[in-house]
């Protein structure tokens, strides 16, 4: 389990819903406990200092049946109004159990899988297969919600629901005068930012090859990247 786009969307939502007033509860379903990451069990503390109930059960001695008998008698105690899951393995096991116990369940889907014919057939057939247990569906981005509309089935509904960020008054903001000056950067510099994980998935060379294609227009290009991961050193 790392950090990314999925995460920290729930761990907003989380910590927002707990501040409205209500009394969410987190189940993580990882591979292993003990390999989970240091700034994953980070922000699962923070929410735990928040009175925020969180459980971890484990894939790894576990098969698909047994975590759903599992999850299935812990939503029997924390006895939830709506069950909300985020990602493949969860939307399906999660809305089992949910269902099992008669609970309204919706899914929020994060990621586009139109990379390429056999990925789309594997993910919509898994997905239309999840959305049965589904009472609603939410897509991060319009395109995400015609590609869902487009290959799955059973869709009881599903709405367009983008990201959001909570407004921080504590985060300074950062000047392009003070940007150009930290980096050393000509007066003149047409600057084009990206932030996201530098993970094969986000496409970063389509940005490199688009970039050299643009500064035969603008001589003055530079790209600005806010983010970190492994492909760092080949993107380097």
């Amino acid at each position: 389990h790392h950090v990314a786009g999925a995460e920290n969307y729930m761990f907003s939502l989380i910590t927002l819903l707990k501040k409205a007033g209500h009394e969410p509860s987190l189940i993580n379903i990882v591979e292993n406990r003990r390999e989970v990451k240091a700034s994953y069990k980070s922000r699962v503390q923070h929410l735990e200092e928040q009175n925020v109930e969180v459980l971890y059960l484990d894939k790894k001695n576990h098969s698909s049946f047994s975590l759903i008998k599992q999850i299935k008698r812990e939503l029997d105690q924390f006895s939830p109004d709506v069950v909300h899951t985020h990602m493949s393995y969860a939307d399906l096991v999660g809305g089992i159990a949910a269902k099992a116990n008669r609970l309204k369940v919706i899914s929020t889907r994060h990621n586009d899988y139109s990379s390429s014919a056999s990925n789309i057939l594997k993910h919509a057939s898994f997905h239309s297969v999840a959305n049965i247990f589904h009472d609603g569906v939410i897509a991060v981005s319009n395109s995400l919600n015609e590609l869902i509309r487009r290959y799955e089935w059973f869709l009881k509904a599903i709405y367009t629901i983008y990201h959001g960020c909570e407004d921080d008054k504590k985060t300074p903001v950062c000047s392009r005068k003070k940007i150009i000056s930290e980096l050393n950067l000509p007066d003149d510099a047409f600057i084009i930012g990206t932030v996201g994980r530098l993970v094969k998935l986000k496409g970063h060379e389509y940005v490199i090859e688009a970039l050299s294609n643009l500064k035969e227009v603008n001589t003055h290009l530079h790209w600005l990247v806010i983010g970190d991961g492994p492909e760092l050193k080949r993107l380097n």
